[in-house]
């Protein structure tokens, strides 16, 4: 890990495109509103535990460890709403 800093930037990101590309489909696409709904709220709580989990990690755990398991549930994460976004109709 470089910094938080950096790392929290690049949550930010990856987060915000999914964010805008909901977004786009909401309004480009004939997509079912409450399903549109639940993906958007999964993506803000998704966002806003993960810059948290960057700020406040478990105490007595390696830092190597732990972001580490970071990386690997955020990668998860990520394709788990990229799926869910795609699932829209």
């Amino acid at each position: 890990m470089a910094s938080r800093r950096k790392l929290k930037k690049v949550v930010n990101r990856v987060l915000c495109v999914l964010f805008t590309e909901c977004m786009v489909r909401g309004v480009h696409m004939q997509t079912d509103r409450t399903q549109l709904n639940k993906v958007v709220e999964e993506v803000l709580s998704v966002w806003k535990d993960y810059l948290t989990r960057i700020s406040h990690p478990q105490p007595g755990t390696p830092p190597k460890a732990y972001y580490k398991k970071y990386a690997y549930d955020f990668d998860r994460q990520m394709k788990k709403l990229i799926d869910d976004i795609e699932a829209l109709k």
